[in-house]
């Protein structure tokens, strides 16, 4: 009796050695599979590739605009291959950002296929997020890989449904760019200058990295003593600018900096300067069309100035450094 119950209890435990043992495989190879579920593109197409430098087995791919599409940017392929796994496809498109970087593709079928594309993506990424009832008629699945987002959406209406991949590269680039500005020279109490150029520069020996800057006369501006450079960098952070201004005073001094840029950037701009100066002083408007944001840093002041009029925002950094030096002169003079 005793014998028979010990090798009832030894195969017991041999049995739950086994049933723990596959379980953790079964977990270490889930965890190995998750850690390695990162999505960075689509079959040739890396996030962020642009729409002209996508290659195929060393060929570039023509792409064609899909001029009734209701996204700008967005093309498909001929011949393209319309299967995922054993999915049928009707179509493919893929949507490139404004920088025509490639941002997102759009894989289309029939409710016939729902299951092998629902199939796929529970088996990379685990079950979905979220379910969304959006109509009777519209369900939406949608998983969340890093910083992809996937949507898995069933019309059984008009019998269509699709999978939609997209990354948001770009704004996560953007986003890390934008914290990480450092043209206006800030130590956290001072603004000090502009690109390595100090404030109360002399027009005429200004050097940046070692080289003296040549300053070019803009005829076209409406105040006296505006400069700029030939081979200025337009780029401020992530914002693509359309001009640098410099404006120097009577004595031939940098007072002012002025960056102008197409208002699509413009919460990018706010984004930049709220980040790295905190939340602005004030906020004044005038009329219905303009509106001024302002930070003041000691003797440096920074305007956002909006206009609804027109399709330009400005940035107008200026010290006050040049009448601060008068005034501590004139309360030094010891002539008499």
């Amino acid at each position: 009796m005793h014998y028979l119950t010990f090798g009832r209890r030894k195969a017991k435990y041999q049995l739950m050695n086994k049933i723990i043992f596959l379980a953790l495989a079964g977990l270490l190879a889930f965890t190995a599979h998750a850690q390695d579920s990162k999505v960075t593109g689509f079959r040739d197409l890396v996030w962020g590739t642009h729409v002209d430098s996508v290659y195929a087995n060393g060929l570039r791919l023509s792409f064609t605009k899909d001029n009734k599409a209701a996204e700008p940017n967005t093309y498909y392929l001929e011949n393209d291959n319309l299967t995922l796994g054993a999915a049928k496809l009707t179509r493919i498109s893929y949507h490139f950002n404004k920088d025509n970087r490639f941002k997102k593709v759009v894989m289309y079928t029939t409710g016939k296929h729902e299951g092998d594309l629902k199939d796929i993506v529970v088996f990379k990424f685990g079950g979905a997020k979220t379910v969304k009832e959006v109509a009777p008629t519209l369900k939406v699945y949608v998983w969340q890989v890093g910083d992809v987002s996937i949507n898995l959406s069933s019309n059984t209406k008009d019998d269509v449904v699709s999978l939609i991949l997209e990354s948001n590269w770009d704004i996560t680039s953007g986003l890390l760019t934008n914290m990480n500005v450092k043209d206006i020279m800030y130590d956290g109490e001072k603004i000090t200058g502009f690109r390595g150029i100090k404030w109360l520069s002399e027009l005429e020996s200004v050097y940046q990295n070692g080289e003296l800057l040549t300053f070019l006369l803009d005829k076209e501006s409406n105040r006296p003593n505006t400069y700029f450079l030939a081979n200025e960098k337009l780029t401020f952070g992530s914002v693509r600018l359309r001009g640098v201004s410099y404006m120097f005073n009577d004595n031939n001094q940098l007072i002012t900096i002025v960056l102008k840029a197409s208002m699509d950037s413009y919460a990018e701009m706010k984004f930049i300067l709220n980040h790295k100066f905190g939340g602005a002083e004030g906020v004044n408007v005038f009329g219905d069309d303009m509106s001024v944001t302002e930070w003041r840093k000691g003797d440096v002041t920074i305007k956002l100035t909006e206009s609804g009029a027109g399709d330009e925002y400005s940035v107008v950094i200026e010290t006050t450094g040049d009448k601060t030096e008068s005034y501590i002169k004139n309360r030094n003079v010891g002539d008499f």
